[in-house]
């Protein structure tokens, strides 16, 4: 059995329970994060690069399920909601807390990191626009 209690094997349509997916899609985000925020994963020390990996696994989770949903939608042929949807509001909020983690452990060995602030309120608007267009 597989980390989310699947079969290795099994192939799973969203990929957001699937360990290979999201550890690819991670190294993405994380990169990505690091490159906005102006750094590199060795200016981190273990708890840094700890807390960048709990976010980017949940960020990964995310984006796989969002790739989904752009394919085949939220909701099934019978108007209701795909199995994937209470999977992506957990993880939308652990994305939430596990971005605050990292910001507040940013902040407190550099206070004058300005570009997490900015990217937590883009993540924050963007979240918002998801939820009052419906997704």
């Amino acid at each position: 059995m597989g980390r989310f209690g699947r079969a290795n094997g099994a192939a799973l349509k969203h990929g957001g329970s699937s360990d290979v997916q999201i550890v690819r899609r991670s190294t993405v985000e994380r990169r990505r994060l690091l490159r906005q925020i102006g750094l590199r994963q060795d200016d981190l020390e273990s708890v840094g690069r700890a807390l960048l990996v709990n976010w980017s696994r949940a960020a990964a989770a995310l984006h796989l399920m969002d790739e989904y949903a752009e394919r085949k939608g939220w909701l099934d042929e019978d108007g209701s909601p795909r199995g994937f949807a209470r999977l992506y509001v957990s993880m939308l909020n652990a994305e939430r807390l596990a971005l605050k983690a990292l910001g507040d452990h940013l902040r407190a060995r550099d206070p004058h990191l300005a570009g997490l602030d900015a990217l937590i309120l883009e993540g924050k608007s963007i979240r918002e626009q998801s939820e009052s267009n419906g997704g």
